[in-house]
């Protein structure tokens, strides 16, 4: 679920979510939450409180689009996520902008000391896939891999196991 500053601004938000769950037999295990980095920093310590309730809940918190706000080592300390997804901007610029591949690599490095899982997004190219790979990201997502589908044709792919490499 991507949510907002507007969203995770409400203090309700994990019971809201902790009673859908319960009402139709659901584990948090089986839901992400993502928040934009500007959603989360709109209010920091309201972000932190909300978040730390959503992780009681046991739900896995990403903090999405990574490096295109107002970034701070504060907040990657201070906000109890467990996942950074680094921005397509910073994965596609890696390939041709050697200070966008030292980003990558030093903010890949420095997520793994912290026990944080890192993803990538945007990834397009098999350039980009072995960047992100040779930096320690085993996490991928973007066209590479499959379009933007309806939920329908997503659910079969992964039935069939179908992650391969878009041609």
């Amino acid at each position: 679920i991507n949510l907002g500053a507007e969203s995770i601004a409400d203090q309700d938000l994990p019971d809201m979510l902790g009673d859908a769950l319960a009402r139709h037999r659901l584990s948090a295990t089986c839901l992400a939450i993502e928040l934009t980095e500007t959603a989360a920093l709109a209010d920091v310590a309201r972000c932190a409180r909300v978040v730390g309730r959503l992780r009681a809940f046991v739900f896995g918190v990403a903090l999405d689009d990574f490096g295109t706000g107002f970034s701070s080592l504060d907040h990657l300390r201070d906000l109890p996520v467990d996942t950074i997804k680094i921005d397509q901007r910073f994965i596609r610029g890696a390939i041709v902008e050697p200070r966008d591949a030292a980003l990558v690599r030093g903010l890949a490095g420095l997520c793994a000391s912290l026990g944080l899982r890192v993803v990538a997004e945007g990834v397009e190219t098999a350039e980009q896939a072995a960047f992100a790979r040779s930096c320690g990201i085993g996490v991928q997502q973007g066209w590479l891999y499959a379009p933007a589908l309806p939920a329908a044709e997503a659910a079969a792919l992964i039935a069939r196991g179908a992650l391969q490499p878009a041609a």
